[in-house]
């Protein structure tokens, strides 16, 4: 009886509850990042879609905020819920494909890694449902490719109708989904037992089905010039004319360990090595490698010549589909090697809680001043402690309501990034009309045409030693500088933003550098 208790789907599923249970009390008492921040108005503005991602994550967050109220765990608990399902996902794909041991062990050392544990499964971003519908869409696929039994007919279309319908779905959370479709397409194509399937017409209408999933984003982007499609595959070529930069593909590189945690990162890679030697061999090892390695090699390459910057959880889903094979791999050293296995998995569990409660406990506090991250960046050049990106900054909201600027409906915020934009609009709760002064387009030429502002008066907050700062004097009859805005952690103020009251927005006068006004700049639907 105690042994049943303690099969591998019982732990599996208590581990699930257990860590959901724990990323409840995180989404619940962080704040907002960056990317949350300027996604969050999108929840309360419900659309067919969106400048900087498909639509599915802001529609999921719109009924919990409707629900829960716009607060940090309404706008996060879609996240958390479908990162469980993700996790229910690869174990039971595991399980078909090798054991429910495996399947056990690729989910622990899922949630041991820190892009997924967090990132994925706790922040408001298109991530979480990617993911879960990359990996329902596995297994629906797995179902079919390698099922216990002969499917009939019924089942088969079924399957495939299924499947058409999950990757429309992880289109419509990320345009990563491209990779899934060739990663079976290849595959498929690849193993001469499966070429059969171009012959029956259920992959066909599972395509049909999958066009239909996606039509309210391809009406959309066809509405407006393609306008989403154009800016995610730009971020996939060269700026200003093509050449090479090693230090971009090894900081990529780099960063890829970093987020999913260094040993974790080369267990990975070693089973991607391991599979692709199995490809010839092993149907199941195919299956996984051409899932995996297209998205990998892609997101990498690229950035031997494209600047993505920090994007580093790109090739997310390629790891995720890794974790199945490394699951397998433990489940083999669980025999050969259980106590060895058990160090590696405490070792892994203690390394992760105490850095995600040192990061978040500084978060929250500002405690590790002395060499902390504040310290780290300014050694590299950086202005402020990059931890203040996750502080939600009521300060802004008890300045608007102290000035009341909050209450008056003829004054409107402003930002002069898109990203500050956000951190302001969430310390606002998106309540005020808020502008950007920003040449890059963003979600907020879909929020808020300028000219319905006209003859109102605007407060600019502005994050000290910006550069390139927009010219906004030739937009207002007047504009003062007033008291910064100090935020502040246990009481210690960690950084000051300039506050600027600007009096009557109007058109600039012909020949002006307009951020605002330029044709077609705002003329999404």
């Amino acid at each position: 009886m105690f042994k049943t208790y303690l099969s591998p789907r019982n732990l599996c599923f208590a581990f699930c509850l257990l860590l959901l249970i724990i990323r409840l009390f995180i989404a619940s008492n962080t704040g907002l990042g960056v990317d949350e921040s300027y996604n969050a108005r999108g929840a309360l503005n419900v659309r067919a879609g969106y400048i900087d991602h498909p639509p599915l994550f802001f529609w999921l967050s719109h009924l919990p905020v409707k629900i829960f109220g716009f607060t940090r765990l309404g706008l996060r608990l879609p996240a958390l819920l479908l990162f469980t399902g993700t996790s229910l996902f690869v174990f039971y794909t595991a399980r078909r494909l090798f054991s429910e041991w495996a399947g056990l062990f690729a989910v622990v050392f899922l949630n041991l890694s820190f892009i997924f544990t967090l990132p994925v499964a706790v922040w408001f971003q298109p991530d979480a449902p990617l993911m879960f519908f990359w990996m329902f869409s596995v297994w629906l696929a797995v179902e079919l490719f390698f099922p216990k039994k002969p499917l009939t007919e019924t089942k088969k279309y079924l399957l495939w109708s299924f499947l058409g319908i999950s990757i429309g779905l992880a289109t419509l959370s990320k345009y990563h989904a491209v990779f899934l479709v060739a990663g079976l397409f290849i595959f498929m194509l690849a193993r001469r037992e499966f070429r059969t399937w171009f012959k029956h017409p259920a992959p066909y209408l599972a395509f049909i089905l999958f066009v239909a999933t996606i039509s309210p984003l391809l009406i959309w982007n066809s509405q407006n010039g393609w306008i989403s499609f154009s800016l995610q595959f730009s971020r996939a070529l060269p700026g200003n004319g093509l050449s090479f930069h090693p230090e971009w593909l090894l900081r990529n590189i780099a960063g890829q360990a970093i987020w999913l945690f260094p040993w974790i990162w080369w267990w990975l890679i070693k089973q991607l090595f391991r599979t692709t030697s199995k490809t010839r061999h092993s149907t199941k090892h195919a299956f996984l490698f051409w899932l995996a390695v297209i998205p990998i090699l892609f997101f990498t390459f690229i950035t031997f010549w494209a600047d993505t910057q920090y994007r580093f959880h790109w090739q997310a889903p390629g790891y995720l589909v890794l974790f199945i094979p490394l699951g397998h791999y433990f489940a083999r050293q669980w025999i050969d090697q259980p106590a060895k296995l058990k160090r590696k998995i405490i070792a892994g569990s203690v390394l992760l809680t105490v850095l995600a409660g040192v990061l978040i406990g500084h978060m929250n506090t500002g405690f590790w001043q002395f060499y902390g991250p504040g310290q780290i960046t300014k050694m590299t050049g950086g202005s402020f402690d990059p931890t203040l990106e996750g502080v939600d900054f009521d300060e802004i909201r008890e300045r608007f309501e102290n000035e009341g600027w909050l209450a008056d409906p003829d004054v409107f915020a402003c930002g002069v990034r898109w990203w500050q934009a956000g951190k302001i609009d969430w310390a606002l709760r998106c309540q005020k009309e808020m502008l950007v002064f920003d040449r890059n387009i963003s979600n907020y030429n879909l929020y808020q045409n300028p000219r319905s502002l006209l003859g109102k008066d605007a407060v600019i907050v502005r994050f000290p030693e910006e550069n390139d700062k927009p010219d906004v004097a030739q937009y207002f009859d007047s504009v003062s500088k007033l008291d910064d805005i100090d935020i502040r952690r246990c009481g210690r103020t960690e950084l000051s933003l300039e506050v600027f009251y600007c009096k009557n927005f109007k058109i600039p006068d012909a020949g002006a550098k307009d951020y605002l006004f330029t044709p077609g700049l705002y003329s999404f639907n």
